[in-house]
């Protein structure tokens, strides 16, 4: 089972208002439009296939964690640094047989060691126990993503048991993605 994002118990039963309030206040900001622009898409796939909402879903996730973790461009360790200069003096040496179109996409590649993934992130929260973000969270929005990233199509599932993975991960996907908005919310 889930974790319920907005709980059962007797204050959410009795005060709904506070949290509608909340998420009116914040998305008439700016970083709520932002949120919004976001959710619009999930919204906006609702009486799509899975394969389609399971995308959309995935992706919505990605660019909340672009949102919610701006600290994604945060210098990488000093092992990754260190890495990668020895990558750029291999690759300045003008290694035989590498093509230049070859060098540069692995410098382009390099280039991309400065940023913190969406995974990273999301491992980091799983460790820190960051909104009860757990393996089989970061597993079902990981398989799901590398799918449409990847443009592998989602065909339609082979039988019950694939079918009701799917759902799992979809209903895993979106609660994730409401606790991230609540969070953002101050909820």
């Amino acid at each position: 089972t889930l974790l319920e994002p907005l709980g059962t118990g007797m204050a959410y039963s009795s005060g709904p208002e506070l949290l509608l309030g909340k998420l009116l206040d914040f998305f008439l900001t700016d970083h709520g439009k932002s949120v919004a622009s976001h959710l619009y898409l999930c919204w906006d796939t609702l009486d799509n296939a899975l394969p389609t909402r399971l995308a959309v879903a995935s992706i919505c996730v990605e660019g909340l964690l672009g949102i919610v973790s701006p600290g994604r461009n945060d210098q990488p360790t000093d092992e990754v640094l260190r890495g990668a200069a020895i990558l750029k003096e291999w690759l300045d040496s003008n290694p035989e047989g590498l093509t230049q179109p070859m060098n540069a996409r692995i410098r382009g590649f390099i280039g991309q060691l400065k940023q913190k993934r969406a995974i990273d992130v999301l491992r980091d929260w799983q460790t820190r126990e960051i909104l009860g973000v757990t393996k089989d969270d970061v597993d079902a929005w990981k398989k799901t993503r590398d799918l449409s990233a990847h443009a592998k199509l989602i065909t339609p599932a082979s039988d019950r048991e694939e079918l009701q993975s799917r759902m799992s991960r979809l209903h895993r996907i979106q609660s994730l993605m409401n606790r991230i908005v609540l969070q953002l919310a101050g909820y």
